[in-house]
This record gives C-alpha cells, sequence and structure tokens, in this order.
C-alpha cells in the first residue's frame, strides 16, 4: 500500500509523543495486531488542508500521536470524524487528554469511542421529558368557565334521574 504525501507535514510532534508515552506507560502508541488491548477512540477535524480519506488520517495520526499509520486501522464515521485504535487504555487516555491538536496544516480533536458515539436515544428522551416539563398548557376562559359551572351544578343535583 503507498502512502500519499502530504506536502508540510511535521512528524516531529509525533516523535515527541511517542517518546512520552513510551517513557510514561512502556508501551507503543499503536500496534500491528488487533489484540483485545487494542482501545478505540475518535478523531474529528476542524480544518485541513489535505483530502481527508482513512490513509490520509493515519498519516496525520502518525504526524501528530506517532507511530506507524497504517497500525491505527483507521476507518471514517463521517465526513470529518475517523475511527482509530491505539495500543491500549492506558496510551488511549494519553491520546484523549491531550484533547486536541493545532498546527497550519490542520485542527484536530480525540474523543472516547463510546460505542459509536454518543448515547443518542438517551439523550432524546431526556430531551423530550425536559420540553414536556417545560411546557404549561393552558386552556381558554371561556372553558373553565363552563367546567366550573357544570360542577357546581353535578354538586347540587348529585343524583338527578333522568328522563326519557
Amino acid at each position: 500500500m503507498t502512502l500519499p504525501v502530504l506536502p508540510g507535514l511535521s512528524f516531529a510532534p509525533g516523535l515527541s509523543f511517542e517518546e512520552s508515552v513510551a517513557k510514561r506507560v512502556n508501551l507503543p502508541v499503536c500496534s500491528p495486531s488487533s489484540d483485545s488491548s487494542s482501545f478505540a477512540l475518535v478523531v474529528a477535524f476542524g480544518r485541513c488542508k489535505f483530502r481527508l480519506d482513512p490513509c490520509s488520517v493515519g498519516i496525520i495520526l502518525q504526524a501528530t500521536i506517532g507511530g506507524p499509520a497504517p497500525y491505527f486501522r483507521v476507518s471514517q464515521l463521517t465526513n470529518r470524524t475517523f475511527k482509530f485504535f491505539v495500543s491500549s487504555k492506558r496510551v488511549g487516555f494519553l491520546v484523549v487528554n491531550s484533547r486536541s491538536f493545532v498546527c497550519d496544516q490542520y485542527c484536530l480533536s480525540f474523543h472516547l469511542w463510546n460505542d459509536g458515539g454518543p448515547n443518542w436515544k438517551r439523550e432524546y428522551a431526556l430531551f423530550l421529558a425536559e420540553e414536556d416539563r417545560s411546557w404549561i398548557s393552558s386552556t381558554p376562559k371561556r372553558v373553565l368557565i363552563k367546567t366550573k359551572q357544570y360542577q357546581h351544578l353535578s354538586s347540587r343535583y348529585p343524583h338527578r334521574p333522568v328522563v326519557v
């Protein structure tokens, strides 16, 4: 597989981050195998001078957090959002704690995968419940007056026989 060339991309930040990860947790940033210790993350791009596809995102990740580009196993989620894997949970939290990276060529932020993104069904249900609580139902004044009149009559004549 031939990796595309991304002009002006500096790999110095990635080498620095990779070195700090190796010192802190004694693990590589990413590994060639997809074993059970792999940890999924999401990267979202704010802006980018390059065409974003899984291959170019792998190279950008290599330039940002180190590790060989193919080992990230990048897959596209949406237009500017991609899922990728690092070697372990400890490495994943180091990446997520770095929050974001900005340079002249691109701006990106890291997020936890969370089984495919936010729990939108739960959040939508909470939103609907909040909306229901925020609305006060009102009744026209005429209906209220008629209701009160009929309540008054029904309390006066509770067992009035029906004449046919």
